[in-house]
């Protein structure tokens, strides 16, 4: 399994690179009951025929999938009817997009090209609360024609990279945000991949900025975890607890494999 999330009805989406779930045939995209039984009258046909990195579900509900089943997309963003992807692609619907895309929820290609992209694969995108921002990870370190060391920020509106460069030095996997208990207009934003330096900072593969929406993002000093390999998926519990995943066997010098809750 790949990729995961919950429907409004409490049901769990799941998407990898499976054939079947609980014996039953499924082209690695299933929906399971909140018991973890497959739900049987989930139609989505044969599946998809390659494997499925991401999933999303747009305003009205509808499914959008990414992955290797035509062209490599890793990751999916979604704001009202437009959808961001991410990837390792030159295409998008016949015309250049360096592996980040807008689309409407219909599949018609969005005008924003986003400066040129990145030069190498986005594997994680996230939108701030107030979606004039659009935060991106992965393999790159040029974005939008700027140095962005393995992760960046573009305008929504204009599609051209903003903020500073954070100057990682590996890869980022994952990205996760949290709105402030105190602040509607503030954030934790959550990073995990590969990286053991954050502008000469050292972080273990793991870290929080402090955000305010499409401004400065501030390493969050408090905050510090190190993992023995990388963080592959973030996701939170409200605001008190996150949680990863990813190829570690330890947090802290602290048994943990692959996953664990963090406070």
């Amino acid at each position: 399994m790949r990729d995961s999330l919950v429907t409004a009805g409490g049901q769990h989406l799941i998407a990898g690179d499976f054939t079947s779930v609980g014996g039953v045939a499924h082209g690695n995209l299933a929906k399971l009951n909140a018991n973890g039984s497959p739900d049987q009258t989930f139609a989505a046909g044969t599946g998809a025929n390659g494997p499925i990195h991401a999933i999303a579900l747009d305003s009205s509900g509808k499914i959008l999938i990414g992955g290797q089943f035509t062209s490599y997309v890793y990751c999916i963003a979604v704001a009202g009817s437009s959808v961001y992807i991410g990837g390792d692609f030159s295409t998008c619907h016949g015309s250049a997009r360096s592996r980040l895309a807008v689309l409407s929820n219909t599949g018609t290609l969005g005008s924003a090209t986003f400066n040129g992209g990145a030069n190498a694969a986005v594997r994680a995108l996230r939108l701030d609360g107030s979606g004039a921002t659009l935060y991106a990870g992965g393999d790159f370190t040029s974005a939008g024609g700027a140095t962005r060391g393995y992760f960046a920020q573009f305008s929504v509106s204009s599609g051209t990279v903003s903020g500073s460069n954070l100057s990682l030095n590996g890869p980022v996997r994952t990205i996760y945000l949290t709105t402030s208990a105190s602040s509607s207009s503030e954030a934790n934003l959550y990073i995990g991949g590969d990286f053991t330096l954050i502008s000469g900072v050292p972080r273990g593969r793991l870290a929080s900025f402090k955000s305010n929406f499409g401004g400065t993002l501030t390493l969050d000093g408090e905050f510090n975890f190190w993992l023995d390999a990388p963080c592959r998926k973030i996701v939170a519990s409200g605001t008190a607890k996150i949680f990863i995943g990813g190829d570690f066997t330890a947090v802290n010098g602290q048994w943990h494999s692959r996953f664990a809750a963090l406070s």
